[in-house]
């Protein structure tokens, strides 16, 4: 017995007829009549009474059509319910960022969507500025490697590899002009711009200030003027002003364009570092369920390989 066959038999109930009953289902009139009478014979008993073109109930069909109109408004019921509440996980999930966490707004915006009773919160920190002790109340880290080595680590020691982040030149014609169809600079042109850093690029072991060095050393500059600022929202309304030029991985390349589409990108010759972005997570057995939702999402979102480990 299955609820396709108590289906069939309420309907045939309702309607009156198997050709009405049928229709309304948009199944076959053999089909409906294969299934009444595979009910009748697990049950062991008729449920109808034929009346010319009408089916009535019989004794036996009145009592068991009492229990399972009950029974099939339950599941119905139910099945509303389920529909109208589409989360399936709630609570709050701490996700901390070494870079740009705009990589992950639309796999979380996405993961809202379908779990709207789970909350987030990004933290940006810092290695180099005090800011690891953060990262204990965190289960779920996004951060790069530096040429493509594992960050792998003792409280996070899940890794998986998003993509490699190239670097490139960013500038206004408002500061400096060159042909429309120019899509890279040679070192020798660039050596004398305005460079406008975040403070990163000024703290060893940190991949904005490796990409800094190597690029003073290919232009020759040892001292390039440089106008310094606070952060990426900043660094873009001085990129956008005509301030000077600055460097911006791929990945924030969209967001930079959003903000002014006016903004020139260049490839920069000779210069080819980049960084690995990678997300990493503590042991199963100290996430909470949310945050290993959260995590097996990203894969499935990102097209990473199944989570195998512990």
């Amino acid at each position: 017995m299955d609820l396709f066959q108590l289906e069939c038999f309420k309907r045939v109930v309702q309607c009156g007829t198997g050709v009405q009953a049928a229709d309304q289902m948009h199944i076959s009139q053999a089909t409906l009549s294969r299934a009444i009478s595979s009910l009748e014979s697990e049950l062991g008993v008729k449920l109808f009474e034929r009346i010319g073109r009408k089916l009535i109930l019989n004794e036996h069909g009145k009592l068991f059509y009492k229990y399972i109109y009950k029974a099939l408004d339950i599941i119905a019921q139910g099945t509303e319910m389920v529909k109208a509440t589409p989360y399936e996980s709630e609570g709050f999930v701490g996700i901390g960022c070494m870079g740009f966490n705009g990589i992950l707004t639309e796999c979380i915006r996405s993961y809202c969507a379908e779990n709207p009773r789970t909350s987030f919160r990004f933290d940006r920190f810092d290695r180099n500025r005090g800011g690891t002790e953060r990262l204990y109340s965190m289960d779920i880290i996004m951060t790069f490697s530096m040429w493509g080595k594992d960050n792998g680590s003792d409280e996070f020691p899940v890794t998986k590899e998003l993509f490699d982040d190239v670097y490139y030149l960013v500038m206004s014609d408002k500061y400096m002009s060159f042909p429309e169809n120019k899509k890279s600079l040679k070192p020798e042109e660039i050596k004398d711009l305005t460079y406008i850093l975040m403070p990163t690029a000024f703290e060893p072991d940190n991949m904005s200030y490796l990409i800094w060095q190597e690029f003073r050393r290919l232009t020759g500059n040892d001292s390039p003027r440089i106008v310094e600022v606070i952060d990426f929202a900043q660094k873009l309304t001085l990129l956008s002003n005509g301030t000077g030029a600055g460097f911006l991985t791929a990945v924030c390349l969209p967001f930079a364009k959003k903000y002014d589409p006016r903004l020139r990108i260049y490839a920069i010759e000779g210069l080819e570092l980049q960084r690995r972005m990678v997300i990493s997570r503590r042991r199963r057995d100290k996430m909470s369920h949310q945050s290993a939702d959260v995590w097996d999402y990203m894969l499935d979102y990102f097209n990473l390989p199944p989570d195998m480990e512990d």
